[in-house]
């Protein structure tokens, strides 16, 4: 535990490795789509004041034939309710792929695949644990700098103290939750 934080958190996610094989996680999901929501309460530090909110997250993966990974995200602040969505991007496992601020690599393990956002001082790796048609997801932070990000909305810095994930719900559906084959 460095700086306070847990570095580990009871909510399974997907891991995602680079080599896929045919006993891969990969091979679970292949030409479905995995859907999880979740709220993250989160205590951190920002201007020398400890505070805490919830921030509602959804994730939605679509796993092609052609062994790509098709990934929509958004979050939701509590406080002021700001909503943060991105367009589906597509990922080859194993690569990072930048966007904007964020960074994030998809990598594929025998029962997990992951999604980690690789931020300056740490990553948030959202792992989901595979098995038949159910799945489980998880976050960890990872990395040997403090958990601090930059806050786009007040221009300061922002260290977290704790992540805990509650309400969690993954489900893995048959095709593409994003409606075409690709």
């Amino acid at each position: 535990m460095a700086s306070g934080i847990a570095r580990t958190f009871g909510f399974a996610a997907l891991i995602v490795a680079g080599g896929i094989g045919t006993a891969s996680a990969f091979e679970l999901v292949r030409g479905r789509s995995i859907e999880a929501n979740w709220t993250e309460d989160r205590v951190f530090v920002q201007n020398g004041a400890e505070k805490r909110n919830a921030q509602t997250r959804s994730l939605k993966v679509y796993f092609s034939g052609a062994g790509r990974i098709f990934d929509f995200s958004e979050r939701r602040t509590q406080v002021k309710h700001d909503l943060h969505a991105s367009s589906a991007v597509v990922y080859t496992p194993g690569e990072l792929h930048k966007e904007g601020r964020e960074q994030v690599r998809w990598t594929v393990g025998e029962s997990t695949v992951t999604r980690e956002q690789v931020l300056p001082a740490f990553s948030r790796v959202y792992e989901i644990a595979v098995s038949g048609d159910t799945c489980k997801i998880s976050l960890r932070l990872a990395g040997t700098g403090k958990p601090m990000i930059s806050s786009a909305l007040s221009g300061g810095t922002i260290e977290f103290r704790s992540i805990a994930l509650r309400d969690g719900v993954c489900k893995i559906v048959k095709g593409n939750v994003f409606g075409k084959e690709t």
